[in-house]
């Protein structure tokens, strides 16, 4: 059984408990994810939760839903729920800028795509 174990600073001990017991093995998620923009339709890979587009969707057994609306080269509107690629179980509800996408949480993401080039946000 592969799971991620994750302790984030941001969240009280319990919740990471929490998160942690709650999580799904990696090797039984599943994944179906498209983005639809400048680069029309395309099936997106499992790298990443969000991929570049106009609009994104990506839908993951078990129970989970994540959409990205793109409405500029550089700013977008993420949200969704449920588990997400790595097991974890989350919620997500933000505007992003590719800059602020570029800097991350805990540390640089490096390799995202800019303006609408094709990859991961």
């Amino acid at each position: 059984m592969a799971k991620t174990i994750e302790n984030d600073p941001r969240w009280p001990d319990w919740a990471n408990r929490l998160l942690n017991n709650l999580a799904v093995d990696t090797e039984k998620v599943r994944s179906f994810a498209f983005s639809v923009g400048p680069h029309w339709f395309a099936r997106e890979g499992t790298v990443s939760l969000f991929y570049n587009g106009a609009v994104f969707v990506r839908a993951v057994w078990p129970l989970g839903i994540w959409v990205q609306l793109k409405w500029s080269r550089n700013h977008r509107f993420q949200a969704g729920f449920g588990c997400k690629l790595i097991g974890r179980w989350g919620l997500n509800l933000r505007f992003q800028s590719t800059e602020s996408a570029a800097a991350g949480t805990s540390g640089p993401n490096l390799g995202q795509a800019q303006g609408w080039d094709r990859g991961t946000t």
